[in-house]
């Protein structure tokens, strides 16, 4: 039987659900790596306000998801998403988290379609913060 420790299942549990399932077992830092807002796009997948704090107060982090289907509020996958939307899953994450727990990791390569297009050598805007 394979077992995997609690800190890996919480990096494993990527959001939604999953993130409550792992905190019910384990007092480790949470970690969603490829989550967005709930609150900007309701998927399931998609982290609430309460998941986001939640992995806030266990001084967890969250990583963000350029997969377009889980950025657009409509669900839809699309190539011309642009840092508009991106922006406003960050916003929230950083509201709801803190700067400190919000990262962004450019998946861009990996994903069809990806967001501003797959061959995209567009800079992201300055931060606003």
């Amino acid at each position: 039987m394979h077992t995997v420790e609690p800190e890996r299942l919480a990096a494993e549990a990527g959001g939604g659900a999953g993130v409550d399932d792992v905190a019910a077992i384990s007092d480790a830092p949470l970690v969603a790596t490829h989550s967005n807002a709930h609150a900007v796009c309701p998927s399931p997948r998609n982290l609430t306000d309460r998941q986001l704090h939640m992995i806030r107060d266990t001084g967890g982090m969250v990583g963000l998801n350029y997969a377009t289907f889980y950025l657009n509020a409509d669900g839809r996958a699309d190539a011309g998403t642009g840092w508009d939307t991106i922006l406003r899953h960050l916003d929230n994450l950083i509201a709801e988290l803190g700067e400190e727990l919000a990262r962004v990791r450019q998946l861009l390569a990996e994903l069809k379609p990806s967001p501003l297009g797959a061959d995209s050598a567009q800079e992201p805007p300055p931060p606003h913060y």
